[in-house]
Parts: C-alpha cells; structure tokens; sequence
C-alpha cells in the first residue's frame, strides 16, 4: 500500500483492453480467494485483465473460459477520491451492477506507475472491515482496443455477452 499512496492517478481515462496480473496481497487468506474467484476454469475461467470504454464511463473484465476470450463483469468508471488515502484515483465500481462483482460490493482504484503500466487495488465485501483488505493487481496497456458493448462478434472472434 506504501507504493500506492505514492502514486498518481493516470493521466486521462484508461481506453481499450489492458493485461492484468493479481500480485501478492500479503494475507493466505486473501490471496487464496483471489486466485479461486479469478484463476478457476470451474466457476470464472483465467482472468487477463480489463477493458475500459473512456468516453463512456465503464469497462469489463477479461476472462479466458474454454479458449474463448470472455468480456463480462462490467464496471463503472470515473475519476474518484481515494477510500486509501483522499486522493484521486481511476475508480472500477462494480457495485449495482447485476453480477457477482455487483453483488460482492467489488469497488477496484487505480494509480499510474508510469505511461502503460498501472498499479490497482481492489476490494470487495459487505461490511468495512473486508473492504479494507487490499487485493493488489497491475494492467499494462492498453493491448487493443476496447469491445463494444454487445461483444456479439469483433475482428473475427465471438464472444459472449455480459454476464
């Protein structure tokens, strides 16, 4: 958390597809359900990042299921005050949302490192005392750009609608 408080918001909006890679968050515990909830080809498939559509405040998960690049669990994004530290931060709000992101009070901040390469704190939970355990992850990008909404078919690949 030390670096992340050092950190800047990004520059503008995230826009496009960025790769994603979950790091230690230093609790078994959490770390355990991370990797459950976003590493399983049982329940979500392998997740690889997210997408963000900047012009029109909201983004998406990326997901691996059965070799098919998956786009769901939508967000809604905006520049925010930070629930870390009162400063700014490129805020992921999942809450009221129809999903189990939605459902898990799933709230993700995000500060730059530097151009391309982003540092993330996500958290989730019903009450504060589990929405304070930090859930450190990094996107680098953006890779491509981002999907439209219905995701029906892009550049040749289909894929599946929110869910």
């Amino acid at each position: 958390m030390e670096v992340f408080h050092q950190l800047p918001p990004p520059s503008k909006s995230l826009d496009g597809e960025y790769l994603g890679e979950l790091l230690d968050s230093g609790s078994d515990l959490s770390n355990l359900l991370a990797y459950t909830g976003f590493y399983n080809p049982e329940i979500t498939g392998f997740w690889i990042g997210k997408g963000f559509r900047a012009e029109e405040k909201w983004g998406y998960n990326l997901f691996m299921v059965n070799q098919v690049l998956t786009r769901k669990y939508k967000m809604i994004v905006s520049f925010n005050e930070s629930v870390w530290d009162d400063n700014p931060s490129f805020v992921l709000d999942y809450r009221g949302q129809d999903h189990v992101l939605g459902y898990a009070h799933m709230r993700d901040e995000v500060r730059e490192i530097r151009p391309g390469m982003f540092l993330g704190i996500g958290t989730w939970g019903w009450s504060t005392e589990m929405q304070r355990q930090p859930a450190p992850f990094i996107l680098r990008g953006p890779k491509n750009p981002a999907a439209s909404e219905n995701f029906k078919e892009e550049n040749g690949i289909t894929f599946r609608e929110f869910s």
